[in-house]
Parts: structure tokens; C-alpha cells; sequence
């Protein structure tokens, strides 16, 4: 029902910058304005984007990977949330949460850099193979 509605306003964006844990972060942030009373128009999807983008901006502030950069990892290995956190040896919600903006910490974030090797995902998934079924292991080496 909300994407029909967003259909009928003209979308646009701005720089905005906004302070968050103490820090000013820039992050474009996407608005609708209805074009008959050129008025701002809220929608509840478009806030929670921008949300995300906002705490985007706080990771790449800090030289921390993205919720984008986390899920590209993650698909490169063609892993679940759930598999991913086990191959860095992570609770099993933590990548999930990370995607959804959560903020990692800097040894969370520096596990995830690495795995963007080959080798040294390869090595963090011998690591936790027991998390896996044999099968799934086998898949994934």
C-alpha cells in the first residue's frame, strides 16, 4: 500500500547532517514531496532508509564496513546471515543485526575485512567447520 502511495510524489534527496553518538555525520537523505501542496510527505519505509544511510555514514566516519559492504561479503561466499556469523566464530543474530544497521565493533568489523580473503575465510571456516552440517561444510570448502 505504501510503495502505490510513494508512486504518486515526486522523490528527491538532500545532504543532511546530523549528529550521531556524539559524532556530525553527512548522509543523503531521500524525501517525498507531493506536487499538488509542495508539501514534504512521510513515509514510514523511506525514514527507516534513512536511518540506515545515516548509520552507513557513521561506519564509513568510523572506517567501519557498511551494511552493503557486510551483505556483499556475505553473498560472495553464497552464505546466510546465520552461516556467516559462524564462520567468524560470531553469534548466530550478529550478522543480521549488522545489516540491519546495528554498529559492529572494530574487532567484528577487522574479522569481517579479513574474510573478504579467500584464504583466510577458508581458514576461519575450518575454524568453526562444527557449526556446520558435514554436507554444508563440503559445499562451502
Amino acid at each position: 500500500m505504501e510503495e502505490l502511495l510513494r508512486n504518486k510524489y515526486i522523490q528527491k534527496q538532500r545532504v543532511v547532517e546530523t549528529l550521531f553518538r556524539d559524532e556530525m555525520v553527512e548522509y543523503l537523505q531521500v524525501y517525498y514531496i507531493d506536487s499538488l501542496t509542495n508539501d514534504e510527505v512521510y513515509f514510514k519505509s523511506v525514514e527507516k532508509e534513512n536511518k540506515l544511510r545515516l548509520i552507513d555514514g557513521y561506519k564509513r566516519l568510523k572506517g567501519l564496513l557498511s551494511s552493503i559492504d557486510i551483505r556483499e561479503i556475505r553473498n560472495k561466499y553464497d552464505l546466510t546471515q546465520k552461516e556467516y556469523s559462524y564462520c567468524l566464530g560470531l553469534g548466530e543474530v550478529t550478522i543480521h543485526r549488522y545489516e540491519k544497521g546495528a554498529v559492529q565493533s572494530y574487532s567484528d568489523n577487522q574479522l569481517m575485512v579479513l574474510s573478504r580473503d579467500v584464504e583466510l575465510f577458508r581458514q576461519m571456516l575450518e575454524h568453526n567447520k562444527t557449526c556446520f552440517s558435514q554436507q554444508r561444510y563440503v559445499q562451502l570448502k
